[in-house]
């Protein structure tokens, strides 16, 4: 017999579900806790707010240069989304009496279509860093963006007039279908292009903590985002659909609650904390590479003197290490110097290497030379303008574009030795060091700092230089002529394996080209119609440079289409062998010879001091006899 004084467990439960049932009426019921709820939400979205006015502030105090940027119109767009929610929540009670009713449901839409706005904004912005390392056109992602906010926005400024002159329950049920599909169109972009961004990055060769970083945000805020609007979608859906269930928007303290903490209070909180790495100024990259000089500090001759020989000292700085020389010397990435004509399309091609690296999952490394560039369509790990401001040693030293040019360069070499030691810290990690030079090319290939630069790295990597050529220009034979008496002379003069790459295939077909340089009598055909001087000397020159011609790997790309990439990646692979029979022969007899001509002037040194000595004895010999005759002669005196 049971005692009466316990409850079994099914009368335990059905008092638990009668007491929960009743305080939430009573919670529903009740002006107190639905205040207080309107009022906590009001507090957190007021928080949320004042986090992204702080930022914001903090941005623009950060770069005060740059203008509106994507990342503060974002962080503007939370702080009005969330200030937007804060006061409707904060006066609640004025804004369920505000009528007509169409201007009510305008008050508590308006905050939701704004938040889509901001955060489509953010998949914009990860869109066209996606398209422009896939080497895509971004021109129409803006367009797209604004396309579809206005499309979204004209619909639900029908679906609130539609609501003003015929209030009924059909076009609430639009409304809300309208809101789960806004919702999913925006989760849908988070997860296509956040994601396609997030694989992305995986495959960059991660060997910082800062790209890892990228990568873990890209993720996160992927996920957070895709959640809550996936979220937005199935909640606003159901309560469209489902007459059964009550969930509607604001419809009970609790679920309201529940619903924009999760929806949006929690997701933008989360994300402004994600986010909230300030943009980096104009500073180094990689700490080893030191600032090389303030241009603001006076300028003298003693400074171009001593720029020179720094210059003349970053070349001992630079001297092969015993690691150079042994078996694991072709475990090192291979280093890829591109040099071009202006014009030639070298940025363009570079850029594409570094997607083709990319894409096939090779471990890349970017160095840019160029300190005159604007901007560049690929992130360099090493820059230089991160380190020299071109414009400031314009300014320091009186000098035009092409000196400022000239002098950047020099004064990033004095510190070059730094740049193959970060190098050689990811050798392991890489395949291929890809390297921007200057757009004039004479500024590289003629110089000092170019030279110094280029056997840094031939003396420590595998290093082969691809020579750009413009293909469309070069259909005419005294251009192309030009073209190849460049290549050779950069050839000679760098002792490289040289790759030559006819850019723009998508243009006009390289193949005349080749055909020019397998058979001099084909270049000659083209070029007989032309009676001018420069044509005779072409003409002449074209079964002279026969033999160069046998000796370079040319090949066809498209800096656009990327066609011909693999075709260029094996000419490099091929010609990072005969690096290693030609040119690091070369230099190993170089240093042998080096080291022993270095011994046998010390032994000469040696044998010079060794005879100085000799000399020395014998005179200090010679003195003491004369010393002690003469103490003969004074003795012999006084006696």
């Amino acid at each position: 017999m049971r005692d009466s004084g316990l409850m079994m467990p099914a009368e335990i439960a059905g008092f638990l579900t009668t007491a929960i049932t009743s305080w939430w009426d009573d919670v529903n019921e009740s002006t107190q806790w639905q205040d207080g709820i309107f009022f906590a939400l009001c507090g957190a979205y007021a928080l949320v707010s004042a986090v992204a006015l702080v930022q914001l502030i903090r941005i623009q105090m950060r770069v005060p240069e740059y203008g509106w940027t994507t990342q503060k119109v974002f962080h503007l767009m939370n702080f009005v989304v969330n200030g937007v929610r804060a006061v409707l929540f904060g006066f609640h009670m004025q804004v369920f009496l505000v009528h007509p009713k169409a201007l009510c449901w305008v008050l508590l839409d308006l905050p939701g279509l704004l938040f889509f706005s901001a955060y489509t904004l953010l998949v914009l912005f990860w869109a066209e860093i996606y398209h422009q390392a896939r080497s895509l056109p971004t021109d129409k992602l803006r367009i797209t963006y604004i396309s579809v906010n206005v499309a979204v926005y004209l619909a639900q400024i029908g679906i609130w007039a539609y609501i003003w002159v015929n209030d009924n329950s059909t076009v609430e049920l639009v409304g809300k279908i309208f809101i789960a599909v806004v919702s999913f169109i925006a989760a849908l972009g988070f997860l296509l292009y956040g994601g396609r961004l997030f694989f992305m990055l995986r495959r960059f060769p991660i060997e910082s903590k800062g790209r890892r970083k990228k990568l873990h945000e890209v993720g996160s805020v992927t996920a957070i985002c895709f959640t809550c609007f996936l979220i937005r979608c199935v909640v606003v859906a159901v309560s469209a659909f489902d007459k059964d269930l009550t969930l509607d928007v604001l419809d009970h303290p609790v679920l309201n609650l529940i619903y924009y903490m999760v929806v949006e209070v929690l997701p933008s909180a989360l994300v402004l904390f994600i986010l909230r790495k300030l943009p980096p100024k104009r500073i180094i990259q990689e700490k080893a590479i030191l600032p090389l000089m303030d241009p603001m500090e006076s300028s003298s001759e003693q400074d171009i003197v001593e720029e020179s020989q720094k210059l003349v000292d970053s070349l001992d700085k630079l001297r092969v290490s015993a690691a150079s020389s042994s078996s694991n010397f072709k475990k090192k990435p291979i280093i890829i110097i591109v040099v071009g004509m202006a014009g030639s399309g070298k940025t363009s091609f570079l850029h594409r290497l570094v997607c083709h690296t990319f894409d096939s999952k090779s471990r890349g490394y970017v160095v840019n030379l160029d300190p005159a560039v604007m901007s560049l369509p690929f992130g360099a790990n090493i820059d230089i303008r991160d380190t020299v401001k071109y414009k400031e040693v314009m300014k320091q030293y009186n000098l035009g574009p092409n000196g400022g040019i000239l002098t950047s360069l020099n004064l990033f070499a004095t510190k070059f030795d730094e740049v193959v030691s970060v190098i050689e810290k990811r050798a392991d990690q890489l395949d291929y060091v890809l390297v921007d030079t200057p757009g004039q090319i004479e500024i590289f290939t003629w110089s000092a700092s170019g030279a110094i630069i280029t056997e840094a790295f031939a003396s420590t990597f595998p290093t082969v230089v691809t020579y750009v050529v413009d293909t469309p220009r070069s259909s005419s034979p005294i251009t192309f002529m030009s073209n190849m008496l460049y290549a050779c002379s950069i050839l000679y003069k760098t002792r490289l394996p040289l790759v030559l790459a006819f850019n723009k295939t998508d243009v006009a077909d390289h193949k005349f080209a080749l055909e020019w340089m397998e058979d001099f009598e084909v270049f000659q055909a083209a070029i007989q119609t032309d009676n001018s001087y420069t044509a005779t000397l072409a003409n002449s020159l074209s079964l002279s440079l026969y033999e160069f011609y046998r000796n370079i790997r040319s090949v066809g790309v498209s800096a656009i289409s990327g066609a011909g990439m693999d075709g260029f990646f094996k000419a490099i692979e091929a010609s990072a062998e005969e690096y290693m029979e030609t040119y690091k022969a070369d230099l190993d007899m170089r240093k042998a010879g080096q080291g022993a001509t270095e011994t046998a002037t010390e032994k000469m040194m040696l044998e010079e001091d060794d005879e100085d000595f000799q000399v020395e004895d014998e005179e200090d010999s010679d003195d003491a006899i004369d010393e002690d005759d003469e103490d003969d002669e004074m003795k012999h005196y006084y006696l």
